[in-house]
């Protein structure tokens, strides 16, 4: 599990292939998943930024550069790259975007390899999978269909269900549940057929609007990652699923017994936590080290504390309380988190909601099997994050 951490030390940026034909909702998808109103920059493959216009000039002549990196303000840790749209099934689009695939799964560098691909498929048309591009399926990159525009779905699932001669009130009740059995028969059916399947499927309704959020595309793209070190990278770069975040650190919290690798762990999964840019290997996970020391000269018993089942619950959860406490904190990112984070523990360490914590975890079931430990403690820290316990204080 070292690795894992050593390996994000080194590797600050998460690599997305987003497939899908023109109007798939890509760019859509990828701001939201960046938090993002404004376009992706856009940098060549060694890292020099292109001027839009260029770009724009070489779509309207019909070329496009697949090694081009898309790369959002809101989140310079993810870098996508972004197929062409594939009009009409062409099959010169297809066998670039599948040479792409294959020259990246052969690089030995693991910040040059794809990390996951998102292939978008409108459900709101008349044609679904192509038989040409189930070809990006037989790949050992962790592929995840997002069924993109199933209000579109839903849609024609009610004029149908009109057509059919049913009264408006019985459409609109009827035409969800239909339009999933269509997405069904149309999608995840010929999809479940091919010999290789892909890795999870998620379905999005009209992102455009703004409640709208992609927490279940993060969750199943996390999901599918087997490698500890991807995994970590992955939860540490996104920034839109702090539960995600939370989870993982309780997991790895309950499956260490010293004090540095209990903050590593735990710590680890929090992107603010991680510097930019990296100065060194370990370097940039220096803050780990400062809350470490932190912890010591707070809780002067803490190494002590966590040779106990309880006592490795109690800072497990203090972890995870004081760095969500920091995660909406701007100025908390990279070297600024190790004084939010001291400044979190003052807060916390002494409070009734600390009390409240240790009464609750004390109360936990120690013969319970291990997932269900975590899943108790997720629970208690979930019930008492600093930011709702003060707001009910007060």
């Amino acid at each position: 599990m070292d690795k894992a951490i050593d390996v994000r030390s080194k590797i600050s940026h998460f690599r997305i292939l987003i497939i899908g034909r023109a109007n798939a909702g890509k760019t859509t998808i990828l701001k939201k998943v960046c938090n993002s109103v404004e376009d992706p920059e856009i940098y060549d493959p060694d890292g020099n930024k292109i001027d839009p216009g260029i770009v724009k000039e070489s779509a309207e002549r019909g070329e496009h550069d697949i090694e081009n990196q898309l790369i959002f303000k809101s989140n310079p840790q993810f870098i996508f790259h972004d197929s062409r749209g594939f009009e009409g099934g062409s099959e010169d689009e297809i066998e670039k975007v599948t040479h792409f695939i294959e020259d990246r799964a052969q690089t030995r560098k693991l910040s040059e390899q794809l990390h996951a691909i998102w292939y978008c498929l409108p459900t709101d048309g008349n044609r679904p999978l192509l038989e040409a591009e189930d070809r990006f399926f037989k790949i050992s990159v962790p592929l995840i269909v997002i069924f993109t525009k199933f209000d579109g779905l839903v849609t024609k699932a009610f004029q149908q269900l009109r057509t059919e001669g049913k009264n408006i009130r019985i459409a609109n009740t009827g035409k969800v549940e239909l339009a999933q059995r269509m997405l069904t028969t149309n999608y995840r059916d010929p999809l479940n057929g091919v010999v290789f399947k892909p890795s999870a499927y998620v379905q999005l309704d009209d992102m455009r609007l703004e409640h709208s959020n992609c927490i279940e595309l993060i969750n199943e793209t996390a999901k599918t990652l087997t490698d500890d070190a991807l995994l970590l990278l992955f939860v540490s770069v996104q920034r839109n699923n702090i539960d995600l975040c939370i989870w993982l650190a309780v997991r790895s919290a309950l499956g260490k017994e010293e004090l540095k690798l209990v903050v590593e762990w735990t710590l680890g999964y929090f992107p603010h936590v991680w510097q930019l840019p990296l100065p060194g290997v370990r370097e940039s996970y220096k803050n780990a080290t400062f809350c470490t020391d932190a912890l010591k000269n707070k809780l002067l018993a803490v190494e002590d504390l966590i040779q106990t089942p309880l006592g490795l619950a109690q800072i497990g959860a203090l972890l995870c309380i004081c760095a969500e406490h920091t995660f909406t904190e701007g100025s908390a990112f990279g070297e600024g988190f190790g004084p939010a984070f001291v400044a979190a523990l003052d807060v916390y360490v002494g409070s009734p909601t600390e009390a409240e914590v240790i009464k609750e975890i004390g109360e936990m079931d120690l013969a319970a099997k291990l997932n269900a430990r975590r899943q108790r403690l997720y629970g208690i820290v979930k019930a008492h994050l600093l930011r709702r316990t003060r707001t009910e204080e007060a």
